[in-house]
């Protein structure tokens, strides 16, 4: 069956003027809604000398503090589960989940829930993932942020998602024949595990009918080289994207011209870039580089503003083939 090349056409193609108007609209919701709500945010602003009237457009988010993991961390270990992060009541929250090794929890919406689908769902499409495919889904699960997030943007493109813990190795092998799946989703490491795993157990990965391999782009590993050796090992094209757990599950992929990974987070998240040591804003534009830094636009729960990812990243061009406007870029290593 011939799918269309877009799961949201409408705003994947959206022109730039567009959605720097949109993205600008959001922000000065968002940053004032952060002060009133937030304590955490408050307290940055203020110490800061920033009023959240400052901040209306992209441009004015030089103005405002970075925010980095160590803060967020030491601010809910003070009070947990969200310290002063939290911008709803916590009758609201469906969901808590953990983005890395710390204390610190991700809160969830209904809306939040729902807008985190659709992000993950346009890079997970972008990536190859349709309806008529069966997706094996190996990620961490449990708390982890970056699991059931995943597996809810994964169902969202309408594919037949089955949710294996990356930790459950054997029993994906042990299911396989039963579930015949046509794609695996999954890191480039757990990708490679799974394959040294069938071979210890006799199978061929190349014979296991897969027919798509959905690869979660990991910043220490380069991207291309990774693919290389994943499209070697299983015998099939990979489709890579990218997440960070505190921010979304998946808001950036590769498109089938397979040169760099499109920004797709129009309207949820606004992206900047810094150089690392002096935290100076760099020109999104070919050619740069420097650490990816990410503002939430819509997040309810926790929103974080300006948060330094770490990842290291270099753009490749602002326009693509495919039609889609996000830019496009590499991560090329942690800061």
């Amino acid at each position: 069956m011939q799918w269309a090349r877009y799961f949201d056409e409408r705003v994947e193609t959206m022109p730039p003027t567009w959605t720097r108007r949109l993205e600008d609209e959001r922000l000065g919701e968002q940053v004032s809604r952060c002060y009133e709500q937030s304590a955490f945010y408050r307290r940055k602003l203020d110490g800061a000398r920033v009023r959240p009237e400052q901040v209306r457009k992209a441009e004015d988010l030089s103005r405002m503090p970075l925010t980095t993991r160590a803060e967020l961390e030491e601010e809910v270990g003070n009070d947990a589960p969200f310290g002063g992060l939290l911008c709803v009541e916590l009758i609201d929250v469906v969901r808590v989940q953990v983005a890395s090794d710390g204390p610190l929890a991700v809160g969830y919406t209904q809306k939040d829930a729902r807008a985190s689908a659709e992000v993950g769902a346009r890079s997970f499409w972008a990536a190859g993932a349709r309806p008529d495919d069966v997706v094996l889904h190996c990620s961490r699960f449990g708390l982890a942020a970056d699991g059931v997030a995943a597996q809810a943007a994964l169902e969202e493109t309408g594919a037949a998602v089955v949710p294996v813990g990356a930790d459950d190795i054997t029993g994906a092998l042990a299911r396989w024949a039963g579930l015949q799946p046509t794609a695996l989703a999954a890191p480039t490491t757990v990708a490679l595990e799974l394959a040294d795993a069938a071979g210890e157990q006799g199978l061929d990965a190349h014979k296991l009918g897969l027919a798509k391999l959905l690869v979660r782009v990991e910043p220490e590993h380069r991207v291309e080289p990774a693919q290389r050796l994943l499209a070697e090992v299983w015998g099939v094209r990979t489709g890579a994207f990218y997440g960070v757990p505190e921010i979304s599950c998946a808001f950036a992929a590769e498109c089938e011209e397979r040169d760099g990974l499109h920004f797709l987070g129009h309207g949820s998240v606004l992206a900047e870039l810094v150089e690392p040591r002096t935290a100076r804003p760099v020109p999104l534009e070919p050619g740069a580089r420097g650490e990816l830094v990410l503002t939430h636009l819509e997040r309810e729960a926790t929103p974080l503003l300006r948060f330094r990812t770490g990842d290291l990243v270099s753009i490749v061009h602002t326009e693509c083939a495919c039609g889609r406007t996000g830019f496009r870029f590499r991560p090329v290593g942690r800061v």
